[in-house]
């Protein structure tokens, strides 16, 4: 039986918990920065064995703050919420098969972000290639109107004075 009649005795999340604790441990020293990637922890498991590991202890958000500290948690974090953003407002102007596109991206990179709470998705390669390509895919969209696209670029200089004017491309 793998939850017992309290959640508080289930062996794998006591071993879960014992992982985290592990990969945390001298996190306060050094919290902007975090202590670095692959650096060896070790563990008593449930068992009583002492267990050295040096990879993601199966939550990548936890990985990340104690190998990059607060600011690569933090670039993480801008980055999600700027895809979903971005993701949005293509969402909005796109025609009908790109929001499909958009809807299938969003939700899947969605679905990768809820299971690095428990998988070591943030560290492992293919599984982060599989997720940049689908917060690339959004890019494809196309408008449902060709004289609105569907995000305007427009190249600008900021002046002195608080204004701006078009990058007319000449110097």
């Amino acid at each position: 039986q793998r939850l017992n009649h309290h959640v508080s005795n289930d062996p794998s999340l006591i071993q879960r918990q014992r992982k985290f604790d592990a990969v945390l441990q001298g996190f306060g020293n050094e919290p902007l920065l975090g202590l670095g990637y692959g650096r060896p922890v070790t563990f008593t498991a449930i068992d009583g064995t002492e267990i050295t590991f040096s990879g993601d202890p199966e939550n990548s958000y936890i990985y990340v703050l104690a190998g990059g500290g607060i600011l690569a948690l933090a670039a993480l974090i801008a980055l999600i919420v700027s895809f979903f953003g971005d993701a949005a407002v293509r969402m909005l102007r796109a025609d009908r098969e790109s929001r499909a596109l958009i809807a299938f991206s969003m939700s899947f990179v969605f679905i990768l972000l809820v299971n690095a709470l428990s998988f070591p998705v943030l560290s492992d390669a293919n599984l982060m290639l599989i997720m940049w390509i689908a917060m690339l895919l959004p890019g494809l969209a196309r408008s449902d109107d060709p004289d609105r696209p569907i995000l305007r670029l427009r190249p600008s200089f900021a002046r002195l004075d608080g204004s701006s004017r078009a990058h007319s491309g000449r110097t």
